[in-house]
């Protein structure tokens, strides 16, 4: 009985975990863009926060040339009068809190002091978006801001590939936006893993293209 017990107490409080920690890593769906009327390009920028740049176990060589690439990136963009977005990704809720404190090492917690752009950071964003789930667009602000600018392309570089990037160019083709990765400019803790989610996402952009 006590085993029988101690189980069920068990699956009681990791249910809700899993739950919540599955839709924070679920890519969101949304209205179809019409793509004919979005002629506009924005640079996002995904999760170049001090948390995640300097305590996720990136090859400091490799997070100097991301940083130096996307700073040359983002001057580029506005001298082509393009939009220039970042996202940052603060987690919402006791649970999912609880559980990045406890085997996410705190990074992107709502207590954390490290939820800033990074410092080597210099960009001037358009704007600035709170995410509390890995897809940008789990935040209906970025959307409805996309909207208003008439953007239909995005070009993302951040972090992690495997993660936040991932989720955000599903979110995003999932409403019809044509999405280009700046591959050069994405850090991965999973090389091997990020290389099969970026070929699905380049081919499920290159069929969107296709047919639009």
């Amino acid at each position: 009985m006590i085993l029988i017990a101690t189980v069920a107490l068990l699956v009681a409080v990791l249910t809700p975990v899993v739950a919540v920690m599955a839709r924070v890593h679920t890519p969101t769906k949304g209205a179809p863009i019409n793509r004919g009327n979005r002629s506009e390009t924005a640079l996002v920028i995904v999760d170049m926060q001090t948390d995640f740049v300097d305590r996720n176990g990136y090859e400091r060589d490799q997070v100097r040339s991301v940083i130096d690439g996307i700073n040359t990136m983002a001057a580029t963009a506005k001298q082509e009068h393009k939009h220039v977005v970042a996202l940052r990704q603060v987690h919402q809720g006791l649970i999912a809190n609880f559980v990045i404190k406890a085997i996410g090492k705190g990074l992107g917690a709502q207590s954390s002091t490290g939820l800033g752009l990074h410092a080597d950071l210099n960009i001037e964003p358009d704007a600035v978006f709170a995410k509390a789930r890995t897809d940008g667009f789990s935040n209906p602000e970025f959307e409805e801001w996309l909207t208003r600018h008439n953007v239909g392309t995005l070009e993302i570089a951040g972090l992690d590939g495997c993660y936040c990037v991932n989720t955000t160019s599903i979110g995003a083709l999932n409403r019809g936006f044509d999405v280009e990765l700046h591959e050069q400019l994405i850090l991965t803790t999973n090389q091997h893993k990020w290389n099969k989610l970026r070929k699905a996402i380049n081919q499920r952009a290159a069929s969107s293209n296709t047919i639009t």
